[in-house]
């Protein structure tokens, strides 16, 4: 009976090591498995905000050269001289209305929400990755929504009542023609609001600016995060 005993022992004994050992085996694969739907993740994210980036990036410029535009018109005007032909282009871009908030992409992120915030094992990075698609990305949305909802109307309204579409073809190249420029010069609504068009680009571009330099950031860490993985 006691070497019965010990002989089931043992047997028992065998069994639960084989189970622990086969658990082990499973979580390891299992482990490699998540480590390498993390790694496709993240690799998307990495297009995803490189992309965003350049798009943040040609905001920002477009900004900056619509503004520069702008200050050539108040400059026209304060100084009274007369129409030039040239002026039709920065007619086009001064008038331009700041309302483009649908320009970045959320590729990658919508496919960790899809899979799971918890692929992502680095607490620190997750926390960063949300607070930016959800926070930072967001804000700058809503700031364009604004501008879409009580600026751009009354510009574009303005626009249309005072200009001509312009479209050359063959020398590439568009603008805005004024239907009777000594009125639209004498006009002081007009100068208002070159004034308060240049002030609303500056104002979105500071959400540009934190956007660009926040994506920054996380793609850094993400490819930290796929450097250790190598």
């Amino acid at each position: 009976v006691g070497r019965y005993f010990k002989y089931a022992i043992g047997e028992i004994v065998l069994v639960v090591i084989g189970i622990l050992i086969a658990l082990q085996i499973n979580n390891y694969n299992e482990y490699q498995k998540e480590r390498k739907t993390e790694m496709k993740i993240m690799k998307e994210l990495v297009e995803n905000l490189q992309n965003n980036m350049q798009r943040l990036q040609i905001m920002i410029d477009r900004g900056i050269t619509d503004n520069q535009s702008a200050d050539i018109i108040i400059s026209t005007i304060d100084n009274g001289l007369s129409n030039d032909d040239s002026l039709n282009y920065h007619f086009y871009l001064a008038l331009n209305p700041v309302d483009e908030g649908s320009f970045l992409s959320f590729v990658g992120y919508e496919s960790l929400k899809n899979i799971g915030f918890e692929i992502i094992h680095d607490e620190l990075l997750k926390k960063k990755i949300i607070n930016l698609f959800e926070g930072v990305y967001k804000d700058l949305h809503a700031k364009y929504n604004r501008v879409k909802t009580f600026s751009s109307p009354n510009l574009i309204k303005f626009r249309e009542e005072n200009f001509l579409f312009m479209a050359d073809p063959i020398h590439q190249s568009i603008g805005h023609l004024p239907i009777d420029y000594i009125a639209l010069i004498k006009n002081k609504g007009f100068k208002s609001k070159l004034v308060e068009t240049k002030g609303i680009r500056l104002w979105v571009k500071v959400s540009l600016i934190e956007s660009l330099e926040e994506t920054q950031k996380v793609l850094n860490l993400i490819e930290g995060e796929l450097k250790k993985s190598d």
